[in-house]
Order: structure tokens, then C-alpha cells, then sequence
């Protein structure tokens, strides 16, 4: 999933859950206290789905920052090769 897809997800997860509780506490027969409660929990369930996601995210661009590192040094060393060996053509014997 590329970075803009993944921000897509994040977004719309999160719009979905912002609906999804404020449907049931409008549609909920419970007490203040209990309505109180309902929302701390459902708050921090919510909260550990969204450090993960962000931990999942951040392992995905770190692993990807890591390939893109990888293939730019490997660009540049051959780039390197082809420099050398245009100096070794170019320089007279």
C-alpha cells in the first residue's frame, strides 16, 4: 500500500469511528456514567488501533527509506564505474 493510500485508510478509519460513536451514543439508552465510561473505553481502544497503524506505517517507510537508500548508492557507485572508465578512454597513455 503506497504512503498516499495508507493516509487515505488512516483518514477514513478514523472519520468512521468519529460517525460510528457519535451514532451510538445518540442512539444508546444508558446513563450519563455509563455513556461516560462507554466513550473511555471505545477512546482507548481506538487509541491503541491508531499507535499501531502509526507503528505499522513508520516500520513500512523506514523499511522503504532503506530500499531507496540502498538502489541510490548503488546507482551511485555505478555511475561511479562509468566515470572511471571514461577517464581510463578519455586520458592518453
Amino acid at each position: 500500500m503506497s504512503a498516499n493510500n495508507t493516509g487515505n485508510f488512516v483518514l477514513g478509519f478514523v472519520v468512521g469511528g468519529l460517525i460510528g460513536a457519535g451514532i451510538a451514543l445518540l442512539n444508546a439508552p444508558r446513563s450519563g456514567d455509563e455513556t461516560r465510561q462507554m466513550i473511555a473505553r471505545k477512546g482507548q481502544e481506538f487509541s491503541e488501533q491508531a499507535q499501531a497503524e502509526i507503528s505499522r506505517m513508520r516500520a513500512e517507510g523506514e523499511r522503504t527509506l532503506d530500499d531507496i537508500r540502498a538502489r541510490a548508492d548503488d546507482v551511485l557507485a555505478d555511475a561511479q564505474d562509468r566515470i572511471g572508465d571514461a577517464r581510463q578512454q578519455v586520458s592518453p597513455n
